[in-house]
This record gives C-alpha cells, sequence and structure tokens, in this order.
C-alpha cells in the first residue's frame, strides 16, 4: 500500500494481541482515507470497507441477546401461586386413570413417608403428579429411592414437578429413578407487585427454553407485568438427561385428563390421624359456603389460609362466626397463614379455642424498596415475639435489612392467641328447672315413666350452654351417698399407698442414687464409690452400658467412657467421648445418604485428634445440639476410676444435625456444604466453613474438597449464604463482566472467575494464583 499515515480521515487504528504476548506489545492497523488508497488501482476500498463493517456489525449483533419485539407481551402460561405450607406430612393419592396409575403427593416428603410400602403397590405405568410437594427431607430421599426400588414399574412420569423435587434431581442423578420429566413448575416473581407463583415447563413443548438455559419473561397473575424466573436458570434447568422427548399418546391422554379436572375446589379438606386440615384456595368472602366444611368437626382442626388470594369484612364475618358456632367435639383450633385483619378481629373478640400458629405480615426492604408479605411462625417463636423482639424473617428477596410493619399485633398476637393464654372452658353442669312462679296453673300429672317433667307456657325450661340431660329425680340420694362413699375409699386408699412407697423408700435408698439427672449434670464427686467395683460393689455396669449408640422415635442415646483419677475431670472427659461417639456415627449416617459420599470424604491418613473435632463440632452447633447427661456409672479398681456417662439428644435434633451437614447448595454448576467437624485440619485450606463438594465438568481445576472462601471478597458462612450472594452479585452484572469467588484449590489460594454472557455454554472460568490468603 502506498502513501502514508495522515492521523486523520481514515478508519481508526485497531489493537490486537496475539497469545502469549506481552499486555506492552501491541500492533497498529491504520486504514488511509479513499482518496489516498484510491490513487492504487486494483483496489475497491469503499467494498472492503463495507465488508469489513458488515462482519463488525454481525459480530456484535451474535454477541448481544435479541432485541425483545416491540408490543411483545409476556406469555401467559399454567401458574401455580407459591404456598406458604406449615411443617407437616405428605398425604398420597392414588388413583386408576385411562390404564395409568397417578399418585398425587400433597405437602412434605420427610421421614413419615412410607415409600418402600407405597412402591410394593405400584405396577405398570405411573404418573406422579407433584406440584404440591414443599419440601424434601433426608428421610424423605431415602423414603423416594425405597419406593423407586422396591415398584414394579414398567414406565413412570413425573408431571408438574415442583421446585423442591427439581431441587433433588438437580442434585441427586438417581432420584428419578426410570422415570422422565413431563413438565415442572418454574419459580417466578414479579418485580412490580412482588408476587410469587410457578409458571408451568413442558419438557417437549418449551425444550429450548430449558436447553437454552433461557427462560421467557412470564405475564404477572396479579398486576399482568412482566415477572422473571426468580432461580439461576443454568442449575435449575440442569436437567437434561431427565427430560421427556416424546409424549407417548396414552400419557397425552391422561394429561389432558389431569388437566381438564384437576380444578381446585374452593375448599379443600384433608383428614390424617393428628388433625383435620381445611385449606381455603378462594377468596375469602361472603360468598363462601363453610356449613359443609365445617360440619363433623372434631380434634385438633388446622385452617390453612396461607395460598388465600384474597379477604374481605364479610368473608371475616362469616369465618368468625362459623369459629364461634364449632361443636364442642373440637378441641382446638389452629390458624396457619392467617391474614393480618383475622388477627386483628381475634385481638378484639376472642373466640375460644382459636390459636394462631402463622401470620402473614408486610415486609419492607430498605435497600429496593420492595414490599411483600412475609411469613411468620408464631408457634415456634412464641417466645421471642412475646419478648418484643423479632426473630429472623425469611426473606431471600430482599437485598438489604427488611422493616416488618404492624409489629404491635405480631406480638400480641403471640401473647394472646396461644394455647396458654385463654380462660378455661366453662364447666358442662346441671341446673334444674326453677320452679313456677306463685300463680303459674297446676300441671296435670303426667306418669314418669312416660315423658319427661312437664313445663308450664308461663315458666320455661332454661336452655344452658352446656346442659346435659338431669338425673332421675328418685335416685339422686342414693347417687350423693355412693359419691361419699367412693370418695372415702379414694382417700383410704391413697394413704396406703403413701405409706407404702415411704417403707420401700426408706428400705432401698439404692433406687435413688442416679449421680446425674438430664436437667443438671450436676458433680459426681459426691457420688463416686468408696469401694472397689461398679456404683460401690456391684460386678457389672448398667445395662444401658453395653450400647454405645442408640436412635429411637424420641430421642438418640450416646454413651461415653474415660478413665482417670479425678471424679468430675473424668466426668468431663467422659462426655468428650459421647460427643465424638455422636459426631462419629452422625458421619456415618450421613455418608450412607444416596448423595452422602460426596459431602463428607473417606478419613485419610491419622485419626483426627477427638479433642479438636468435639470443640469444632460444639463451635459449629453446641448452643442447640449439645446431648444432656441422663445416666452415669462409677468404677473404682487400684486407684483409678472408670466414668461411664450416657447422654441424650431429642430426635428432632438429630434430624437437624442430619440436614446441617447433609445440605448442599450448587450456583452455576458448583455446589458446597458444611465442612464436616472431622475434616478440619491445622493447614489454612482445611479451615473454611464450606467445602466444594461437586464440580461440572467444565471446571478445570476446582475439585471436590477445594476450601471456599468468599464470592467477590464476601464471606460466606453457610451454603444458602453462597447461593444467595452469589445469584445477588450475578444479577447485578451487565454483558461481559465477570464474577469471582475465592477459594483454596489444594493447598493454594486460588480464584475462580465467572463472565456473565448470554450464549447457552458454559460459564467461562479463570484461575489465578493469590498472593496471600
Amino acid at each position: 500500500m502506498s502513501g502514508k499515515n495522515t492521523g486523520h480521515g481514515g478508519a481508526p487504528p485497531v489493537r490486537f494481541q496475539r497469545d502469549g504476548d506481552d499486555d506492552s506489545y501491541e500492533k497498529t492497523l491504520v486504514f488511509e482515507d479513499a482518496g489516498a488508497v484510491g490513487e492504487e488501482p486494483g483496489f475497491a476500498f469503499e467494498t472492503f470497507a463495507q465488508s469489513e463493517a458488515d462482519a463488525a456489525a454481525k459480530a456484535k449483533a451474535r454477541s448481544q441477546p435479541p432485541a425483545e419485539p416491540q408490543g411483545v407481551r409476556p406469555e401467559r402460561r399454567p401458574i401455580l401461586r407459591r404456598s406458604y405450607l406449615p411443617p407437616g406430612d405428605v398425604v398420597v393419592d392414588a388413583r386408576p386413570v385411562g390404564g395409568m396409575t397417578v399418585v398425587t403427593l400433597r405437602g412434605r416428603i420427610n421421614e413419615s413417608f412410607r415409600g418402600a410400602e407405597l412402591g410394593r403397590s405400584l405396577s405398570g405405568t405411573v404418573v406422579f403428579d407433584l406440584a404440591e410437594v414443599d419440601r424434601v427431607s433426608s428421610f424423605g430421599v431415602k423414603g423416594w429411592l425405597q419406593m423407586l426400588e422396591t415398584s414394579r414399574m414398567s414406565a413412570c412420569y413425573f408431571f408438574r414437578c415442583s421446585e423442591a423435587v427439581i431441587n433433588q434431581i438437580t442434585m441427586m442423578r438417581n432420584f428419578c429413578g426410570p422415570g422422565h420429566i413431563h413438565s415442572l413448575m418454574v419459580p417466578y416473581t414479579c418485580a412490580g407487585c412482588g408476587e410469587e407463583f410457578g409458571a408451568l415447563y413442558e419438557a417437549v413443548t418449551d425444550r429450548e427454553y430449558i436447553l437454552g438455559r433461557s427462560p421467557a419473561k412470564v405475564e404477572c397473575p396479579n398486576c399482568h407485568g412482566a415477572a422473571e424466573m426468580d432461580d439461576d436458570p443454568w442449575s435449575y434447568f440442569a436437567l437434561d438427561e431427565h427430560l421427556l422427548e416424546a409424549v407417548p399418546s396414552d400419557l397425552q391422554q391422561v394429561v389432558n385428563h389431569l388437566t381438564s379436572t384437576n380444578r381446585i375446589d374452593p375448599i379443600e379438606k384433608f383428614i390424617s390421624e393428628q388433625e383435620t386440615r381445611i385449606r381455603f384456595n378462594a377468596p375469602l368472602d361472603g360468598r363462601l359456603r363453610l356449613r359443609r366444611a365445617f360440619s363433623g368437626l372434631e380434634g385438633r382442626v388446622t385452617l390453612d389460609l396461607s395460598v388465600t388470594p384474597a379477604v374481605d369484612p364479610a368473608g371475616l364475618h362469616r369465618l368468625i362466626g362459623a369459629l364461634r358456632d364449632l361443636d364442642h367435639e373440637v378441641s382446638e383450633v389452629w390458624l396457619d397463614g392467617a391474614p393480618i385483619d383475622l388477627i386483628r378481629s381475634l385481638l378484639t373478640d376472642p373466640v375460644r379455642r382459636v390459636y394462631v400458629s402463622s401470620m402473614f405480615v408486610e415486609a419492607r426492604c430498605l435497600a429496593n424498596r420492595i414490599t411483600r408479605p412475609v411469613l411468620v411462625d408464631i408457634d415456634r417463636r412464641r417466645q421471642v415475639l412475646m419478648s418484643h423482639r423479632l426473630p429472623p424473617i425469611e426473606a431471600n428477596w430482599a437485598i438489604g435489612p427488611v422493616d416488618i410493619s404492624d409489629t404491635d399485633v405480631l406480638f400480641r398476637a403471640a401473647a394472646e392467641l396461644g394455647p396458654n393464654n385463654h380462660p378455661p372452658e366453662p364447666e358442662r353442669i346441671y341446673q334444674p328447672p326453677p320452679a313456677p312462679y306463685p300463680h303459674a296453673p297446676h300441671p296435670t300429672p303426667i306418669p314418669h315413666h312416660t315423658a319427661p317433667p312437664y313445663q308450664t307456657q308461663s315458666t320455661p325450661h332454661p336452655i344452658l350452654h352446656a346442659q346435659q340431660p338431669p338425673p332421675p329425680s328418685n335416685n339422686t340420694g342414693l347417687m350423693w351417698q355412693a359419691a361419699a362413699v367412693a370418695a372415702f375409699m379414694s382417700l383410704v386408699g391413697a394413704i396406703l399407698v403413701l405409706i407404702t412407697v415411704g417403707w420401700i423408700i426408706s428400705s432401698r435408698t439404692d433406687l435413688f442414687q442416679l449421680p446425674a439427672v438430664a436437667s443438671g449434670e450436676r458433680s459426681l464427686e459426691s457420688a463416686a464409690p468408696q469401694s472397689e467395683g461398679w456404683d460401690g460393689g456391684n460386678e457389672l455396669p448398667p445395662p444401658w452400658v453395653e450400647q454405645t449408640f442408640l436412635v429411637n422415635d424420641e430421642q438418640v442415646l450416646i454413651v461415653g467412657t474415660a478413665v482417670g483419677t479425678d471424679t468430675d475431670e473424668t466426668a468431663e472427659r467422659s462426655k468428650v467421648a459421647a460427643i465424638y461417639e455422636l459426631i462419629r456415627n452422625l458421619r456415618q449416617e450421613i455418608r450412607s445418604k444416596p448423595a452422602g459420599k460426596a459431602l463428607i470424604p473417606l478419613e485419610a491418613g491419622n485419626q483426627p485428634d477427638p479433642d479438636r473435632v468435639v470443640d469444632q463440632y460444639l463451635r459449629d452447633v453446641g448452643d442447640w445440639a449439645t446431648p444432656e447427661r441422663v445416666n452415669a456409672s462409677i468404677k473404682r479398681s487400684a486407684g483409678e476410676i472408670t466414668v461411664v456417662t450416657q447422654h441424650a439428644l431429642p430426635k428432632q435434633v438429630w434430624d437437624r444435625l442430619v440436614e446441617y451437614y447433609g445440605t448442599s447448595r450448587t450456583f452455576r454448576g458448583l455446589a458446597v456444604a458444611r465442612r464436616f467437624p472431622t475434616d478440619y485440619t491445622q493447614q489454612p485450606h482445611q479451615q473454611t466453613p464450606l467445602v466444594i463438594t461437586q464440580a461440572a465438568s467444565w471446571f478445570r481445576s476446582a475439585a471436590p474438597q477445594d476450601g471456599m472462601r468468599s464470592v467477590e471478597g464476601r464471606s460466606v458462612t453457610s451454603p444458602d449464604d453462597y447461593v444467595k450472594i452469589a445469584k445477588q452479585i450475578w444479577n447485578d452484572l451487565e454483558e461481559g463482566e465477570r464474577m469471582s469467588m475465592q477459594l483454596y484449590h489444594g493447598d493454594r489460594p486460588a480464584e475462580v472467575g465467572f463472565v456473565r454472557q448470554t450464549a447457552p455454554k458454559p460459564p467461562s472460568l479463570e484461575l489465578l494464583p493469590l498472593e496471600g490468603p
């Protein structure tokens, strides 16, 4: 090319850098103006410039997300409003439909789910309707897998999988078993009004959205604005191998039947051994008919108002009137998800036997000014609320602190609408009818055996609120005499029992020499035997010593043993041994789960120091999961003291421990869980509270057991924090911007970077060494 670079009138300089070049090395191409180039014969500059401009425009278009057409409204899809279900066991309904078995599950799949029993009853083609599965616990996963193993299903389809089910499928590849996903509910949130709901995606018709990890905007059922997916599509749509590729004709007929007949009743009633649950799906207004739902109720009743779309004064008036008219066979009524207007009415004019277990209040995020209803579990947080303190509020949509309105109503509801805050029911007594006044006409006598006592019009028999039929008048004296004799005999019997118990205590004081109780764990020094043997002379220890670890329906029992010279010091060492035994069995329990081996690896090398492990455990969960001593046995022999202690932990606390250490959370293919107490070492890279448990195939350098330190410099201490912070930062990124996570890769600090892009491919990753921790 002839001529010189004039520095103006031509295309801008193009800077490029080759792979491996230093940052300071660059080359510049300069195109001269058309006039200068045109002097060189045979070169069509205009054609060349136009082709370069077209290529640049196409490249830019490929890197940008497609623009939404003007005037295109968000999609209308079948939706399911987000349900706020209180803790409750799953309800299973199995019925034949068109040659298939349709199994509908509602509630929480937990330890009460009899998976093996259900599986043995299933054969042929089975369709699972899972839209209302609120949660799947670790014990529920075990029951679910037992159901798949024991069934004789020839084909299995999952219809309307809930968010809880999808989360399990994306974490556990064997959760689907031989089945395929027909459709799933995708969580959505409307930024305009705060409405939360699930939108239906079908595996076949919406395959492009799912495989492309590009969810559509869906019309909000409340304000009709554009709602967006309320989860990470890369994680939530990681279902490729489980999606149904084509819908068989017989399955389509069953789905059409379920879709056409699956209307939601205004009021639904569910009856279990523990309670009768009534759920309100329609607006609570004057048109709602309550008589049929409230007839024949007895025992404990729960009214689920968590999905009621609207409430008006007429509906509140009808509901409160129906509660006042309930039969005496109803022992208690609990309100779940109660609207605040109903709570205000009950505080003004309480109804006997009606208590509140949870209620909705308005929460406002001070950072983004979004206001949404939040559910407060009053039954579990009653003591905190009664002290006029707010418990932790679950508001994952908030990016900063939240302000709760109507806290005075919330505090009063906890204090006044509980089972211990109502006056007792009036006694059901019999009151005989009053005597006729002097001028009443004398009735004609009627024989007693043919009719009840006669009542005149002028002296009506009073109708009492809790009246019982009167006893026969001619036996009243005999009944009083019999009652007096029975009372006297009971008093004599009680005196004899007290005398007998006193004699036993005085003669067998050894029955009451347990050195420790569950509530105190007092010193054992005074109870230490002075003679050799177990507990002062026995050759054998108590039978409970042989069972070092036992789990039953109510509690977990753990036994620890220690040898020393000081009684109290040895007892403390025995407690450490018991807690270490608890940790060891907890580790085995989690590793026995389908995904447990990925969460907790095998112990390598030397056994960890029990003192260090127990100290870490107590730092993690000591405030709510420290077992209490319930038994102790002491043996003195040759100057040494052996102390064996038995400790108890409530079964629900044990279940919570399994969930605490056995739960992982995933963000864009990178899963983390809490580090187990036995996996801590003195090395910095093995002291992070979170550990990577699973890394997608595109991660070349991030591996399981790497320590997770922070996300964009913000420390994370729980799997939920990890996902929440990562999502917040990721959603704020612009196209081409980068988010980093700091971790320990092996024994060196490293950084994993994600670059936001719209192309449907795995996120780019780079591993950079850092200078310090």
